[in-house]
């Protein structure tokens, strides 16, 4: 999939990356990272994904999705939030899953 496609309706402030070059997956756990997929550095409670970054980036990291530039020489895409941009991403990873539901509620 195109890095243009996985970033719809995400709000990007700057662009280091080229939009059509092809992501092979997301992921936001360094560890798990793959060869040619777009790692999301998110902000944690207990650490920052974005101290990730690097070792994101020794896995194959094609690209990074973050909130603050990276010092590792690696193309990436600046947003406002990337918790917000990860869900996103996913969802146009996976092709919009949630809206194949149908939700039903019962009252009474």
């Amino acid at each position: 999939m195109k890095l243009c496609d996985v970033l719809k309706d995400i709000p990007v402030r700057r662009m280091e990356a080229d939009t059509q070059m092809e992501v092979t997956g997301v992921s936001c756990d360094s560890r798990s990272t793959a060869p040619g997929e777009l790692f999301v550095a998110v902000r944690g409670y207990e650490t920052d994904g974005h101290a990730y970054i690097p070792q994101a980036a020794a896995q194959g990291a094609a690209v990074i999705l973050c909130e603050e530039p990276p010092e590792a020489d690696v193309p990436y895409v600046l947003v406002d939030n990337s918790r917000r941009a990860l869900a996103f991403a996913s969802r146009n990873w996976y092709g919009d899953p949630a809206s194949k539901l149908t939700i039903i509620g019962v009252t009474g």
